[in-house]
């Protein structure tokens, strides 16, 4: 008898549970995008205080970095010269959300010591950092130096990018490996041997030839199109440009909407970052661009019912929704967008990486590797060196703060996007 009354007692609290979720008010879209820009502005202020504040004193260095074994006790003291892979992307993303309206006053002071340290660690004959043979790095950080002014060192940058695409990165279809970066100490994946420090002073050998295995890497098209769109390079490099292209017409015409590959950011990002070169003035609204509307318009309505939800997937649609027709056309979807990714907003402001992403197919290609097998390469095979989730941090606050500028401020809105390619020179 006692079993039964629990029994119906908890299904009196679970009928009055769901009685309540359905009768709870529902927030007006200008309290929720209010909500997104505290949410979005949060996750910013730990972006800078967390990620890159730190990885600035990292990189400002002489290049010493030392790792600690937790599990063995041991230590190993790399350099000079080596830098930690996280350090570089955190100081990236930081970069971009200054250009794309983010930054608060306080921050730019900070951004002129980014830019500082990224011109004192770039080779000025060759144009290349120390991680430039990671592709997405160097080409971000090139078109970043040139919106700040500085293009002398994003046409060094440039000149570097157009060999490393030449030199087998960009395969005449437009196809571009997955690359991992031979000189700086790895956050993606577990360290494997010391890098060789000093940067690649001219391409390396594609790694699809060493690693085919390797996924391509379809985000990096528009990166590289960017660097060239902002020097206006386009008659001096046809044959890269040709390449880039045929690549884009592949990824628009087969984008992957199956339910696993849809959580991929990869080819995501690059869909999404030819329309914003289109709504920043630097490309004209073509075919690819119909195309990849509804691509996006497809995967928002599959991530929107996703679980587990991915931060990464969820803020590149939600910026991509925000900045497109489809903030009107579809503005529950963009609600719902917004409301899931606030929802796994943690504690301190910060979005983690999402494990279930990199850790399988981390596992598969240690399996493949001799260097599993091998523990004697180095003391720490099986971790990860620093610390990515700044990338999440990043995407999932630009995503909230522009669906909140286009609930509440629009104008502000396109004038951001108009605005994120123009130079700001921080010396004035």
């Amino acid at each position: 008898m006692l079993r039964r009354w629990v029994v119906a007692a908890e299904l009196g609290a679970a009928c009055l549970l769901a009685l309540w979720v359905l009768l709870a008010p529902i927030p007006s879209r200008r309290e929720l995008g209010r909500r997104a820009l505290a949410a979005s502005e949060e996750g910013w202020r730990r972006q800078v205080e967390r990620f890159t504040r730190p990885s600035l004193a990292g990189i400002s260095g002489s290049g010493w970095v030392e790792l600690h074994d937790a599990k063995t006790g041991k230590r190993q003291v790399f350099g000079p010269g080596m830098y930690v892979e996280c350090q570089a992307y955190d100081m990236l993303w930081f970069l971009h959300g200054m250009s794309a309206g983010m930054g608060r006053p306080e921050d730019e002071e900070l951004e002129k010591k980014v830019v500082a340290a990224l011109l004192e660690r770039q080779d000025p004959k060759t144009g290349h950092w120390p991680w430039s043979d990671d592709g997405c790095i160097h080409e971000e950080s090139g078109v970043e130096m040139t919106l700040r002014g500085e293009r002398a060192s994003g046409r060094k940058a440039l000149e570097w990018s157009m060999k490393y695409a030449m030199f087998g990165f960009v395969a005449p279809d437009g196809y571009i490996p997955e690359t991992e970066g031979r000189h700086i100490i790895k956050s993606w994946g577990e360290v494997q041997k010391a890098p060789t420090p000093g940067g690649a002073p001219v391409p390396p050998k594609s790694p699809k030839d060493d690693n085919p295995f390797f996924p391509g890497a379809p985000d990096e098209l528009p990166m590289i199109l960017r660097l060239i769109l902002l020097h206006e390079a386009e008659a001096e490099f046809p044959e890269v440009v040709r390449r880039l292209r045929a690549g884009l017409e592949r990824l628009f015409e087969d984008p992957a909407h199956e339910t696993a590959v849809s959580i991929d950011f990869i080819p995501l990002f690059g869909m999404t970052d030819y329309g914003a070169m289109v709504h920043e003035g630097l490309l004209p609204r073509d075919r690819l661009y119909d195309l990849g509307l509804e691509n996006l318009r497809t995967l928002a309505r599959r991530e929107a019912g996703k679980r587990p939800m991915d931060p990464l997937v969820l803020g590149i649609v939600l910026a991509a929704v925000s900045e497109t027709e489809l903030i009107d056309r579809e503005p529950e979807l963009a609600d719902r967008l917004a409301g899931n990714l606030m929802s796994i907003q943690d504690a301190g402001g910060e979005w983690p990486m999402p494990v279930f992403i990199f850790r399988r197919a981390w596992f598969l290609w240690q399996l493949l590797t001799t260097s599993f097998w091998d523990p004697s390469e180095d003391l720490r095979i099986g971790r990860t060196v620093g610390e990515v989730d700044g990338f999440p941090t990043y995407v999932a606050s630009r995503g909230l703060r522009e669906y909140a500028w286009a609930v509440l401020d629009r104008d502000r809105l396109k004038r951001c996007m108009k605005e994120r390619c123009a130079v700001r020179r921080l010396s004035e």
